[in-house]
C-alpha cells in the first residue's frame, strides 16, 4: 500500500509529482503535497473548478475565487456613494436650484401621462 507522494521540503508554493519531484506552481492552488487546494485542479493546480475563477490581479500567485465573491472595497464603495447622494439630495431638496430644473421635468411628466390618458380615452370610444 502505498502512501501519497510528498514533496520532500513540503512548500505550500510546490505540488508533489510522481518519483518525489517538488515542482513550483504558479497558483495558491498548491498544498505541498499531491493535492490542491479547494477551487484549484491540473497537474500543478494551474487551473480553477467550475464556479471559481482566476484572480490575475493577485501577485506572486494567480488565485481561485468562487463565482459572485465580491470584495468588501467595492462593496463599500457603492455604499459610500449612495450615502453621498442621499445627502445631496436631502440637502438641496428645498433649493430653489433644485426646483427650477426639476419644475420643467415634473410639468413634462404631467404633460405625458395626460397625453397617453388622452390617446387611452379616444381608443376606448372609438
Amino acid at each position: 500500500m502505498s502512501s501519497p507522494l510528498t514533496c520532500l521540503v513540503n512548500l505550500v508554493d510546490t505540488i508533489g509529482l510522481p518519483n518525489a519531484i517538488c515542482a513550483p506552481c504558479e497558483t495558491k492552488g498548491c498544498t505541498g503535497d499531491t493535492k490542491c487546494a479547494l477551487g484549484y485542479y491540473g497537474d500543478r493546480c494551474e487551473l480553477c473548478e467550475p464556479s471559481y475563477w482566476m484572480d490575475t490581479s493577485v501577485q506572486p500567485f494567480l488565485e481561485c475565487k468562487p463565482c459572485g465573491a465580491t470584495d468588501g472595497w467595492v462593496i463599500a464603495i457603492a455604499v459610500g456613494v449612495a450615502v453621498v447622494l442621499a445627502a445631496i439630495v436631502l440637502w438641496f431638496n428645498n433649493s430653489p436650484d433644485l426646483q427650477r430644473i426639476a419644475l420643467p421635468l415634473r410639468n413634462g411628466m404631467i404633460y405625458i401621462q395626460g397625453r397617453r390618458a388622452v390617446l387611452m380615452l379616444f381608443r376606448r370610444l372609438s
